[in-house]
Formats: C-alpha cells, sequence, structure tokens
C-alpha cells in the first residue's frame, strides 16, 4: 500500500499528534543530563545549530556558547576519510546530536565503498543515533536526486539497518533555492527516498510559505530543517523570531537547526563563501570577560541566552 504524504495525513488525523509526538520527544531529550538540561532560553521553542569543529580551534569558545545557548541538538560533520576525528569534541555536548556522514572536502564518492565508509564512520562515532547521509549530494558531490537514492541512500540504509540497528537514517537535504527545492525533495520522493530513511532533511534559506507547502506535502516521513538561517547579521533575529516560527509550522516540525555557530575561512577545511561567514551566531573573539560573545551585527546570540553584548579584549 502507498504510504501517505504528510500533507495526507494530517488531513486525515489533525496536526495533533504530530505536536505531541514532538513535544515528548523534546521532553525526552531534555532530561539527558546535558548541557540542554536547563529552562527554555529564549522565546519559542529552543533553536539547534551546526557546529563546525574547524580544525579544533575554538573549542573552548564553542562550548561557552552551547552551555549558554542550551540547543536542544547539534549537527556535526563527523568526516569520512579526512579530519575523522575532529567532531569528537563536539559529539557529546549534546543528548541527541545529528553526524553528517560526509568530508570536509567536496567531490565525488565512490558508490562500491559508500556502504563501508559509513559503516566505518558511525563505529568511530558509537554513541550517534542519527545519522544525516551526505548534505546537498546535488551541488556537493554531483548527484541527481535520483541518483542518490539508488546509489547511496539505500545502500547505506540497509548496511545501517543491518549492522547498527539503533541508528536512525536522515536522508539528506538536496541543495537549491525556494524554485528548485521542492522539485529536488519531491524528486527524491519518488526515487523511494521515504523507504530508506527515518528522517527527511531539508535547508530552508528562502521565506516562502508555497514553496514549505510543497515539501511538507511531498513526504511521509518527518522532516528536520538540519540548515536554515540567514547571512545578514542584522535580519538573524527577524530569521529567528519571525520565519522559523513559520517554518516549523509548515513544516510539522521543531527540529530545526542553524546555520551556523561559527563559521571560519581560514578552519573550515573546504571553500566558504563570503556569505557565508554572516551567518556565524558568535564571534571567533571572546569577550573582555572570556566569554563566547555575539557575532557583530547580530542580536540572536544575546537574545537567546539573555546576555548582554560585551567589546572584545
Amino acid at each position: 500500500m502507498a504510504r501517505l504524504t504528510r500533507r495526507q495525513a494530517l488531513a486525515a488525523l489533525g496536526g495533533g499528534l504530530l505536536t505531541a509526538a514532538g513535544c515528548a520527544d523534546e521532553d525526552r531529550r531534555r532530561r539527558g543530563g546535558s548541557i540542554t538540561a536547563a529552562e527554555t532560553p529564549g522565546p519559542g521553542v529552543p533553536l539547534s545549530f551546526n557546529v563546525h569543529p574547524l580544525g579544533g580551534r575554538f573549542v573552548d569558545l564553542q562550548f561557552d556558547a552551547l552551555r549558554r545557548l542550551k540547543p536542544p541538538s547539534i549537527r556535526v560533520t563527523l568526516g569520512l576519510v579526512t579530519d575523522t576525528d575532529a567532531a569528537r569534541a563536539y559529539i557529546r555536548a549534546v543528548p541527541d546530536p545529528i553526524g553528517l556522514v560526509a568530508d570536509f572536502r567536496l567531490g565525488p564518492i565512490d558508490p562500491a565503498g559508500w556502504p563501508d565508509l559509513v559503516e566505518a564512520t558511525l563505529r568511530r562515532y558509537p554513541t550517534v543515533r542519527r545519522a544525516e547521509l551526505l548534505s546537498e549530494p546535488d551541488r556537493q558531490n554531483g548527484l541527481a536526486p535520483d541518483r542518490y537514492v539508488r546509489e547511496y541512500l539505500r545502500p547505506a540504509y540497509e548496511r545501517v539497518r543491518e549492522r547498527l540497528p539503533a541508528v536512525q537514517v536522515v536522508a539528506a537535504a538536496p541543495g537549491g533555492d525556494r524554485k528548485r527545492t521542492p522539485d529536488a525533495f519531491r524528486r527524491m520522493t519518488d526515487a523511494g527516498a521515504d523507504d530508506f530513511c527515518d528522517y527527511r532533511a531539508v535547508h530552508v534559506y528562502f521565506d516562502d510559505a508555497g514553496a514549505l507547502s510543497a515539501i511538507g506535502g511531498s513526504t511521509g516521513r518527518p522532516i528536520l530543517v538540519t540548515e536554515t538561517g540567514t547571512g545578514s547579521a542584522s535580519q538573524h533575529v527577524r530569521w529567528y523570531t519571525e520565519v522559523i516560527p513559520q517554518i516549523r509550522a509548515s513544516l510539522g516540525t521543531d527540529q530545526v537547526f542553524w546555520y551556523v555557530l561559527l563559521e571560519s575561512a581560514a578552519l573550515a577545511g573546504g571553500s566558504v563563501k563570503y556569505g557565508q561567514l554572516g551567518f556565524s551566531v558568535i564571534n571567533s573573539t571572546s569577550s573582555a570577560s572570556g566569554q563566547a560573545r555575539g557575532a557583530p551585527g547580530s542580536g540572536l546570540y544575546s537574545l537567546i541566552t539573555g546576555l548582554p553584548l560585551e567589546p572584545s579584549v
């Protein structure tokens, strides 16, 4: 029997069950006994973050920020063949991280060796219980949606189910803008993505209700927004207070990950476009009191933590 899409399921059952399940999951995560086990910070549901290992630099700074932001989760790249231990410092920072099974260098990946790479990566990080298999594979690895599902998602999912059954699989988010993302997301569904994952990921760098509705109606799996945000620091607060609530409501999810806690062109391990630096929530230098501080022009860190802006040392 064909699986119902999210839109069909919500039409049949209403949104209450989905909301209740999400609240229960959130409550369980908050009882994980880590830096997130505190009162809800800031307005609304806590915000999760993408965290770059940045070659081992800024560990203390980023940990200080995470302690104060109290995210329910983080998303961190685990590395396939380069910097394979770089995420180790962060992976226990929250009780339910998402491990991004991808490399810090972009390019093609041999499909014949892909399942072995996935298994080896997840065995290096045995506490990871949610694994996202690549990120924007159409852009970063040259994989069309149907090929990604056929040659990468399905074989890796079957390997994980067989040998690492405790790990939940997150299908990669396709790249694109408000026009291309819904189409690429649907093409993954048409290729069978829902049958070979536990979650569907999407990246939302647009404010478009129609595009969000099309994405939400194209899958029967729970959705994780593994990247969102804006590269304009002055718009960070607006995106958090106005756009993200709409994203959550449209896609039926409270699991939203800001891109990124801290970006660094010098330490990212790959090319970083100039505009990406504007997504950073914190500064790469500490405050006068030695604490993490908000990125220049952004009030988001201060809003969530309640800390005032402080001058740099």
